[in-house]
């Protein structure tokens, strides 16, 4: 690309010089033609005014002015008879035109020729011949042109190095962005760039860095949510190895019962794998949510499971409950999460309620225990934070939601905030501007909370 930038701009100015050099050089060739004519003249005329009618006859000795070397002086009578200088001894064509009483300025055979009338009066008695060679307009020319060329050679030198720089200029930043471009493929995302000062290199630059940062955000957030996913399987997955052994260890006593059990474990877990592949693959479709038929199907799901632990599942619906915008499948994961840390934290009946809130709908998730209660001391920074309640938050997150602790305890209640579908029409406010939600915190946040309920 140097060598392309380079060529151009080297072929460009010796296109620009030819364009205005060759004009120029014709314009040079003239002026020092019609230089010499004109020298030529002056001389002719101050010689025709010099010579006499008396000398013309030879009454009077004829003194011609001096000249360069090859100028040659005639003195030409009335009859065109050479009587003084040099010159053909009959005078040619321009004599004639000069004892015509015309001032004559001709060219030919490498010669200027100048022909002026000798006057007595107002009768013409006779006439001067000057002639002299174009070697010395000649010579004049060539040396103009000559420093025109040196000239057009240090311009055409001067845009070779000027291109030279610029090219450098543009090729370097480029580079560095092709060797940065090598490194994103290479898996290193740190890839920032300085600014060069070329805005459309420093564009490209900026949307490299940009494309870095959203490919290493993802690839973060797919590792982390594969880690909390391979989690979040291992519940059901659980139940089932469980509710086998347990069929296997009474022999044939209630074997249906236990197969009917672990046959509903594995549609929960293949439901829940089908989920998450769904959130995997296509990431934030959001969609109207059908809150009701939601809560049915969990209900229906979860029921007997939390009967078989004594732990009833009451669900509540207030009227006129608002729409939100969200993945059904990342809010089914969440709620699915909450279930699971208060079955195994919690005490009692777990309680799920959906209610308006300010910034749309808001599903709570209770249970009767003693709540998010921090441990004496520091936790360190060791401590175990789980992976489903993070889980959880990050699925709420990626939905446009929240999910925040609006009660620690005794009682604790978790809140899963939903976005409404006309965000214009129902303003929304942080959750934690409401007084209900003012003691709320992050559950991924609160080492109180994962001290106190490491989550399912």
């Amino acid at each position: 690309m140097r060598r392309r930038v380079v060529r151009l701009a080297v072929v460009t100015a010796l296109f620009a010089l030819l364009i205005f050099g060759a004009p120029l050089a014709v314009a040079v060739r003239i002026v020092f033609v019609n230089d010499e004519r004109g020298e030529l003249t002056r001389i002719a005329e101050r010689a025709a005014s010099s010579v006499s009618p008396d000398a013309l006859r030879g009454a009077d000795p004829i003194e011609l002015p001096a000249a360069e070397q090859d100028t040659e002086i005639g003195v030409y009578d009335g009859r065109a008879s050479r009587v003084a200088g040099a010159g053909p001894a009959v005078g040619d064509a321009p004599v004639f035109e000069a004892l015509a009483g015309h001032l004559t300025d001709t060219a030919g055979g490498g010669r200027l020729l100048i022909a002026a009338p000798i006057r007595d009066g107002e009768q013409v008695v006779g006439a001067v011949r000057v002639t002299s060679s174009e070697r010395s307009a000649n010579l004049r020319t060539l040396a103009a042109w000559a420093g025109m060329t040196g000239l057009a050679v240090l311009a055409a030198g001067a845009a070779a190095v000027l291109a030279g720089i610029q090219a450098g200029r543009l090729t370097g930043p480029l580079s560095q962005l092709a060797r940065a471009a090598h490194a994103l493929g290479d898996g290193n995302f740190a890839v920032r760039e300085k600014p060069s000062g070329i805005p459309e290199v420093d564009a490209v630059a900026i949307a490299l860095a940009d494309t870095a940062a959203r490919i290493e955000d993802l690839l973060a957030r797919e590792r982390a949510f594969s880690t909390r996913a391979s989690h979040q399987l291992r519940t059901p997955l659980t139940g089932l190895r469980l509710t086998l052994e347990a069929a296997l260890a009474g022999g044939d006593t209630g074997l249906r019962t236990a197969a009917a059990s672990a046959v509903d474990s594995a549609d929960v877990l293949a439901r829940t794998i089908d989920e998450l592949l769904l959130l995997t693959r296509a990431p934030g479709r959001s969609e109207l949510l059908d809150t009701e038929a939601l809560l049915a199907d969990l209900h229906r799901e979860r029921t007997g499971s939390l009967a078989a632990q004594g732990r009833p599942l009451r669900i509540e619906t207030e009227s006129g409950l608002p729409r939100a915008t969200a993945s059904r499948a990342a809010v089914k994961q969440v709620l699915a999460v909450l279930l699971d840390n208060a079955a195994e934290h919690g005490a009692g009946t777990i309680t799920i309620r959906a209610r308006a809130a300010d910034t749309g709908l808001a599903l709570d998730v209770a249970d009767e225990g003693e709540g998010f209660a921090a441990p004496s001391g520091a936790p360190d920074a060791t401590a175990p934070h789980g992976l489903g309640l993070p889980l959880a938050r990050a699925l709420a997150e990626a939905e446009g939601g929240r999910l925040v602790i609006t009660r620690p305890g005794p009682h604790p209640v978790l809140t899963l905030f939903l976005p409404a579908p006309a965000p214009a029409e129902h303003p929304a406010e942080h959750p934690a501007e409401h007084p209900a939600e003012d003691s709320a915190e992050d559950p991924a946040e609160d080492p109180g909370a994962s001290a106190r309920r490491p989550d399912a």
